[in-house]
């Protein structure tokens, strides 16, 4: 948390009792907002039979899961 002493964040407010000047904010939300929406813009992008690149994370009988960012797939 001492990391982000000074900076600017983005939050949510999810709790704000103006009489006890208590407000409580909520920075996950925002970033996992913002993260899903990174990940359905880059799935918009993506076309069948495009050619990506991306790092095999792991192997399995079937296929290999290939990290190409936004997501991991599995390949056959």
């Amino acid at each position: 948390m001492e990391k982000l002493v000074g900076q600017e964040i983005s939050c949510r407010i999810i709790k704000l009792e103006v009489a006890d000047e208590d407000v409580v904010v909520d920075r996950r939300a925002v970033l996992e907002e913002e993260e899903r929406a990174s990940k359905d813009r880059r799935y918009s992008e993506i076309k069948e039979g495009e050619t990506v690149q991306g790092v095999v994370r792991s192997l399995a009988d079937y296929g290999a899961f290939v990290d190409i960012g936004a997501w991991t797939l599995c390949c056959t």
